[in-house]
């Protein structure tokens, strides 16, 4: 995967990443620096908790970016699944957004979700696809694909 610049692309119109991998949680993870950074420590204290133990469940970070609230979850994909995870993904997704739906209407911007994925091009395009049925106050965007209906 290239390494692209996470933190320049976290504006006042973001107001979470949900950040997808096919392997455990850790240090050596992609992006897991910049998420680290963002949640202000918290991914290190969960890895240290877990004594990295491989652990599926999501785990959901909330902080704050812009004096704004802000989240950022963290959701593992199976590799050996056979439509690639991306149905149970996408539930999973869809069930944090509408946990987190008052912090997502604002009246002044577009909310933006961040979707960073280790999934290969064709579990992310089945991903985009499902997550653009969603609310249209609610863009979803990647570094790699925008997943928005425009």
């Amino acid at each position: 995967m290239i390494k692209l610049n996470l933190l320049k692309n976290i504006d006042h119109s973001v107001k979470g990443v949900f950040w997808i991998t096919e392997s455990k949680l850790s240090p050596q993870s992609d992006f897991f620096l910049e998420l680290d950074y963002l949640s202000n420590g918290q991914f290190s204290k969960i890895y240290a908790r877990s004594k990295g133990q491989d652990n599926k469940l999501p785990q959901l970070v909330e902080t704050s970016q812009f004096d704004r609230p802000f989240f950022i979850a963290h959701l593992r994909a199976q590799k050996d699944s056979k439509v690639g995870q991306g149905q149970s993904i996408t539930s999973e997704i869809n069930s944090l957004v509408d946990l987190k739906e008052n912090q997502l209407k604002d009246n002044d911007i577009q909310s933006k979700l961040l979707v960073i994925s280790e999934l290969d091009k064709d579990k992310e395009r089945a991903l985009a696809q499902e997550l653009s049925k969603r609310d249209s106050h609610i863009k979803f965007i990647s570094l790699q694909n925008d997943f928005s209906k425009n």
